[in-house]
């Protein structure tokens, strides 16, 4: 909401803007990523060598987090810490298909902004997030073991449905029509 509130005040070139954005992003994901870890060594339910992260180092369970993970998706991973059931098989299929997506995703919204379609663009993006909990939610019923969601309860749901609903509306909505609703002074 800053990105778009800075986007139609200041008018920035696109490339440069898109660059910072990309950089505050990495930048972001560098500083929350070793803070999330740590919530998940202390909260989350391992399997393998990490069920055995009460033992361990915060940087040895880091380590350990990535080696697993870079293994099963790289497939280089030693069979003492193959996952169950063979998740890992052909797991980098699912990243490269993940990343040809978003690549497809961002050349059409290029595409539409070159045509100056952003209202199109805007209800494109509506679908977005429920296109990714449907996909989150098949993935879990269709292969359990992969995506574990052991404390989900009603709460869980009602946050899910609010959350997903709100960024839908989000961007469904007409920003002309909200600014005709509500006039600001300028």
């Amino acid at each position: 909401m800053i990105k778009d509130d800075i986007v139609h005040k200041q008018k920035p070139e696109k490339k440069y803007f898109d660059f910072k954005v990309s950089l505050t992003q990495t930048v972001f994901a560098l500083l929350v990523t070793p803070v999330v870890l740590a919530f998940s060594k202390a909260y989350e339910n391992y399997c393998g060598p990490l069920s055995a992260k009460d033992g361990m180092g915060y940087f040895e369970f880091l380590g350990l987090y990535f080696y697993n993970g870079f293994g099963c998706i790289f497939d280089f991973a030693p069979e003492s810490i193959s996952h169950p059931a063979q998740q890992c098989s052909f797991s980098i299929i699912y990243v490269l298909l993940y990343c040809l997506a978003l690549i497809a995703m961002h050349l059409f919204i290029e595409i539409l902004m070159a045509h100056k379609q952003e209202d199109t663009i805007r209800k494109t993006m509506a679908f977005a997030v429920p296109i990714t909990v449907v996909a989150f939610m098949v993935g879990h019923y269709t292969m359990p073991l992969a995506i574990g969601m052991t404390t989900i309860d009603p709460y869980c749901v009602v946050a899910l449905i609010v959350c997903t609903g709100g960024c839908f509306l989000h961007n469904w909505t007409d920003e002309d029509e909200e600014a005709k609703l509500n006039p600001k002074e300028v």
